[in-house]
């Protein structure tokens, strides 16, 4: 059947094909959702004076994955999600270079989003549980290496990097296996640093001194770090779609993996922080509840009572209504016969 389709209309079928909406639209709602965690999260340091390390590392990681949103952005309308036959010649070298790039401000970004994790925990046990510090510290280190080593793998897989897109360019680069294992390298680490970054952090809850409710609600927040791994391994399930014949097709469901990671990291990183100001805001909002069902009882109690009331006063008044209307039975019987004598009287005086 399809050889009877002419190439003109199976063309025009496949270039209707589009999903690069749905990572555009996924960037913008969860850096949306970011942003407002990371403000509330200034705001409780800044007023509290506890702004340190751990909030410049998570606010250098905004700043950066602000940057690589935009660039996500500029691959959407260069051609992400579209195939390759679909888009000419200049897009598709757009949608390589705009590819690159954010994956080398991702991979920084969410760097810098597992310092700061990692950082807010060794503030928060001070200078208790050594160990952890320790394995904490060690932690920092392994990530600030991968990272490190990811990022000069990706700058000189070609060089200059403009080769990497830009074919007229002539540069040397690496061939298509060491890139495909680089790829592959990063994201197993990003899953390995995603679960030590979700793991440690539960025996750091085990000693704080706080009711079991909040340390269960920060665990399970933690435990978002598994989920996060989970996102880096589908990313490497993913990866393998890029290095075939349709990249600006394949990168759309990397890159909606990536951004999913990054941004579940923003979570984790600023909601513990928060978690004071959001507290104070479940309890207002509690407050509110109970004052209005408060008044809702009180306007219920005010409306039965002003139906016993009325209810009271229409049994009072038929008992009245009924000696009202014998009183006035009796006065129309004894003056009946008064009538009538008074009629004969006037009946006889005038014969």
């Amino acid at each position: 059947m399809s050889s009877l389709i002419p190439p003109s209309a199976l063309l025009k079928d496949i270039c209707s094909q589009y999903h690069g909406p749905a990572p555009l639209e996924l960037v913008w709602s969860l850096m949306a959702v970011a942003t407002v965690l990371l403000g509330l999260r200034l705001y409780v340091k800044f007023t509290k004076h506890t702004l340190g390390w751990d909030d410049h590392t998570l606010l250098m990681a905004w700043v950066i994955s602000t940057f690589s949103d935009a660039t996500y952005t500029m691959m959407a309308f260069s051609g992400m999600g579209r195939h390759i036959v679909c888009l000419t010649v200049e897009q598709i070298y757009d949608t390589l270079k705009w590819s690159t790039i954010a994956q080398i401000l991702e991979m920084i970004a969410l760097g810098f989003v597992k310092v700061s994790i990692c950082l807010y925990m060794i503030r928060m046990i001070h200078h208790t549980m050594k160990r952890v510090r320790q394995c904490l510290w060690v932690l920092i280190g392994f990530i600030i290496a991968c990272h490190i080593a990811v990022f000069i793998m990706f700058v000189l897989q070609c060089i200059p990097l403009t080769a990497v897109w830009d074919p007229s360019v002539s540069g040397t680069c690496y061939g298509l296996g060491v890139t495909y294992n680089v790829a592959y390298a990063a994201t197993g680490l990003d899953a390995l640093t995603d679960l030590a970054s979700a793991i440690i952090p539960i025996f750091v809850i085990q000693r704080l001194s706080i009711n079991l409710h909040t340390k269960i609600a920060i665990g399970m927040l933690m435990g978002l770090g598994v989920v996060a791994a989970a996102c880096s391994i589908t990313k490497a399930i993913t990866v393998q779609g890029l290095f075939g014949d349709d990249y600006p097709w394949a990168v759309a469901i990397p890159a909606m993996w990536s951004v999913l990671e990054l941004k579940l990291g923003f979570i984790i990183a600023t909601v513990p922080a928060v978690r004071p100001l959001l507290g104070n805001l479940f309890k207002l909002t509690r407050r509110s509840m109970h004052s209005i069902s408060e008044k809702l009882v009180h306007h219920s109690n005010t409306d039965h009572d002003l139906r016993d009331q009325r209810i009271s006063s229409e049994q009072t008044m038929i008992p009245e209504q009924e000696n009202e209307i014998r009183e006035m039975t009796r006065i129309s019987i004894t003056t009946e016969p008064d009538l009538e004598q008074g009629q004969k009287r006037m009946t006889a005086n005038m014969f």
